[in-house]
């Protein structure tokens, strides 16, 4: 079995690398309540996690907030772009959340419970690691953070700059689980070395964004 040491390494707004491939799945349910962040500091990821008569309110990570001060958010078909504040932020847990005028209507993502996220379930995880392209990967949830990210979950699913904040949504339940944090630090396999495995993320469990929204 795999040791996932303590370090964990934050996933970046801006660093290039080419995503692994996988077979398109049945996305677009999913895909409505995703934006792109966008500022200064480079591209990110956020959901769609509540709206109301005035605004919407978009979840994603602390690190993406700090990065993108000032940040232009793209929702629905993402063509237009809208400028967003952020109002929440809790580092530890690497959680924020920003409020964009209501311009048009939204697509909510359903927020899952502790039972959408238990260990084996499939997932599917969303970021944007080219400019101006949605990507996603399949993978499934292994269990909670042992370090490094409290409270936190270990997903085995592929990140790499661009899925800060990208959510990760439960496949059997549609509803969303976690936002994509760091990866896990651990030995990399067929090798003596320890680095980041871009394949294991330690994601912002859903039940904390809940709690942030009260």
């Amino acid at each position: 079995m795999m040791r996932f040491l303590p370090l964990l390494l934050l996933v970046g707004c801006s660093m290039l690398v080419t995503v692994k491939p996988c077979d398109p799945p049945p996305v677009e349910k999913y895909t409505a309540s995703v934006v792109k962040i966008v500022g200064l500091g480079g591209q990110a990821a956020g959901v769609i996690v509540r709206q109301d008569s005035t605004y919407i309110y978009v979840a994603s990570c602390d690190h993406v907030a700090a990065m993108v001060p000032h940040p232009v958010v793209y929702v629905g078909d993402r063509k237009r772009a809208i400028s967003g504040e952020w109002i929440a932020r809790d580092a530890k847990h690497d959680l924020a959340i920003m409020r964009v005028p209501y311009v048009l209507k939204a697509s909510v993502a359903e927020l899952g419970t502790r039972a959408d996220c238990k260990p084996g379930a499939p997932v599917l995880s969303f970021g944007y690691p080219h400019v101006g392209d949605l990507h996603w990967n399949r993978g499934e949830i292994i269990g909670p953070a042992s370090a490094g990210l409290p409270d936190g979950l270990i997903v085995n699913t592929w990140a790499v700059g661009g899925y800060s904040g990208g959510p990760v949504f439960n496949t059997k339940t549609g509803r969303l689980v976690g936002l994509v944090s760091r990866h896990a630090m651990g030995r990399i396999p067929g090798s003596p070395h320890v680095g980041p495995l871009p394949h294991i993320v330690a994601c912002v469990p859903v039940w904390r964004i809940r709690e942030m929204l009260k």
